[in-house]
């Protein structure tokens, strides 16, 4: 007989898989926990990825590929985008210790940073080709307009031509102010934002600005020329009728 009896309950196979089980449920309640500080530190950032997931190119482009959105509109997008830039530079830490966890945020918040300014600067820089493209327009057009009126009729029907095409600039004056006033309200804009036009833009602007009141003189001017060319061809008619 054996010098030590030692009692050894038996231990059933369904014992076993009720402790393991149990065990495992603990450790998985101790792993949900120790993860539970990530997903809170991630959902209370979730929003971010709205402004974040944009592409700085496709989504400016897409926002008014006709130049027909207004400045509130992209003064509300554009305030949103500061909004996630003043979070990602100033509320994100550039690390945290989050239990056993240690995160690094220095390349998100450089990268992110990197790409909300792009974002913001694709904006601005898409009203300003807007502007321009209108400047651009306006100074073809009066360009246009002023080689027109400047031609002197030599016959009656280049005079009723020319008093016709007259006519029509009178008319399309209003529309033409709309376009100028809308192109220096954009201008207004980008300034406000504090985003840099250059020397040769600043100058085509300015030019094209004084072109309307140059046009208004040449415009009294043509009126002046049509009457005196008309009083000379009628004159002329007379003559040729008496021989």
């Amino acid at each position: 007989s054996p010098v030590v009896e030692i009692d050894t309950p038996p231990i059933s196979f369904d014992d076993c898989v009720e402790k393991i089980s149990e065990k495992r449920g603990e450790l998985d309640d101790y792993m949900t926990q120790l993860f539970q500080v990530l997903e809170d530190f991630l959902d209370k950032y979730k929003h971010l990825g709205a402004v974040l997931g944009l592409d700085p190119v496709e989504y400016t482009h897409d926002f008014d590929p006709k130049g027909t959105k207004t400045l509130d509109e992209y003064k509300i997008a554009l305030t949103e985008f500061h909004k996630v830039l003043d979070v990602v530079q100033n509320e994100i830490d550039t690390e945290y210790k989050l239990n056993f966890f240690h995160l690094s945020c220095k390349e998100f918040k450089e990268k992110n940073s990197q790409h909300i300014n792009t974002l913001i600067h694709n904006f601005l820089h898409q009203i300003k080709d807007f502007a321009m493209q209108s400047i651009i327009e306006l100074k073809e057009e009066f360009e246009s307009i002023q080689e027109e009126l400047q031609k002197v009729p030599q016959t009656p029907e280049e005079l009723a031509k020319m008093k016709k095409y007259l006519e029509n600039v009178f008319e399309t004056v209003k529309t033409r102010n709309k376009k100028m006033a809308i192109s220096n309200e954009r201008f207004q804009f980008l300034e406000d934002f504090h985003f840099e036009v250059s020397n040769e833009e600043f100058q085509l602007r300015y030019q094209t600005l004084q072109m309307p009141q140059k046009i208004s003189m040449i415009m009294d001017e043509t009126e002046r020329t049509l009457s005196v060319e008309r009083i000379r061809m009628i004159r002329e008619l007379r003559a040729n009728q008496r021989k």
